[in-house]
């Protein structure tokens, strides 16, 4: 699951998260949260997307909030990934 710094204190799974700590949470909780959290990006090991595992493509595809990212190939993720940063940039 991707990675959150919260942004004000919550509470996740009973426990108080406190204003700049990490917490997992899906796509899903994070949206709802809203401007509560701050995705982190974690530190992709290879400076080449191509070079990661697809399991890593798609925790990093989760954590941009990609639609589809679940059913998509290899190459797929690479792309949307590819894309999104562009948006961003």
């Amino acid at each position: 699951m991707p990675k959150f710094k919260s942004n004000a204190y919550l509470t996740h799974n009973g426990a108080l998260v406190k204003i700049d700590e990490e917490v997992e949470l899906t796509a899903e909780q994070a949206k709802h949260l809203g401007d509560k959290v701050t995705a982190i990006q974690e530190e992709i090991k290879n400076l080449s997307l191509s070079d990661n595992t697809v399991a890593e493509l798609k925790t990093l595809a989760e954590g941009m909030e990609i639609d589809g990212f679940g059913n998509m190939k290899k190459d797929e993720l690479i792309q949307a990934i590819e894309e999104k940063q562009e948006v961003e940039a």
